[in-house]
């Protein structure tokens, strides 16, 4: 067994989010045989995610993960198994700071929690790169939401993947009362969890300066946000719509109120006008009953 083999396989799965498989296993496995299988499993919340890495021998004799079947279970629910590739990274230009060339390399290989959220439902955000296979230095780099498309199964009921590509996850939150979004360091954590396809919780302001708690879901497949309550419960008004109603019936408050004054302003006046006048006539009428 060839140690740099071993340690290429290892860091394969440390950024492939499945770390727990162990140098150990790795060792039993790597024995010769032309492929082999592991096993990884993780629950997530009531559902339980396994992962069964292949890898292969090559022709020059070193071994590589090809894929990965996914099985998602869940109680009351029918077992949903996809299959994952372990994708080879491939090299960008990109400019640096000073403005320099630099060679990046980006690898589109889906993780152990992203696959797990795509199966769920939930769309992934990745950079992808178009390769230039005669000339690299040509590869362009990319940036897709990738979802499942449940409701387009094929003849073996395998169901298509879909890339939706001009759904700006930031500009969605624009004006959200979110104390996450406050700092630059919190709300690039917040932005990339979501991106990476989780359900994600955290404060949000109400109209009335108190704080609770709020889930958030990317949704680029209707171009939306996806709300939830603390329980979970689905939230069909937006957090700025509730701001900007909040602030339409404080500002009819105030007008009702302004021209309840107004009016009864007026009405003191034409009270006090009234009196004036029947003052007058009182006053003239007893004059005229003095004469008399």
């Amino acid at each position: 067994m060839k140690e740099e083999n071993l340690k290429a396989l290892e860091e394969q799965f440390f950024y492939s989010d499945m770390k727990e498989i162990s140098r150990e296993e790795l060792i039993r496995n790597m024995n010769g045989q032309d492929a082999f299988s592991l096993q990884l499993t993780k629950i997530f919340d009531k559902a339980t995610a396994t992962a069964k890495p292949n890898c292969e021998l090559s022709q020059k004799g070193n071994y590589f993960a090809k894929d990965y079947d996914m099985t998602v279970k869940r109680e009351g629910q029918p077992d949903y198994t996809r299959k994952y590739q372990f994708k080879w990274a491939n090299p960008v230009v990109v400019k640096d700071a000073e403005g320099q060339d630099k060679k990046q390399w980006i690898n589109s290989t889906l993780t152990f929690k992203e696959a797990f959220n795509q199966m769920e439902g939930r769309a992934v955000n990745k950079d992808y790169v178009f390769v230039d296979a005669k000339e690299p230095n040509n590869n362009r780099k990319y940036n897709a939401w990738e979802y499942i498309d449940f409701t387009k199964p094929d003849q073996n009921g395998v169901c298509p993947v879909v890339k939706e590509y001009n759904y700006d996850l930031e500009k969605k939150f624009e004006g959200y009362p979110l104390p996450v979004l406050e700092n630059e360091k919190t709300a690039k954590d917040f932005f990339d969890s979501l991106k990476r396809g989780n359900i994600q919780l955290t404060d949000y302001k109400k109209p009335d300066g108190t704080i609770d708690k709020m889930f958030f879901e990317a949704n680029p497949k209707h171009d939306v946000i996806n709300q939830y309550d603390k329980d979970m419960k689905p939230v069909l008004l937006s957090l700025k719509r509730q701001e900007a109603t909040t602030e339409n019936l404080s500002q009819e408050t105030d007008q009702k109120e302004n021209q309840s004054q107004s009016e009864s302003k007026e009405n003191k006046n034409a009270e006090k006008k009234n009196e004036g006048e029947e003052d007058g006539s009182k006053k003239k009428e007893n004059s005229q009953r003095i004469r008399a």
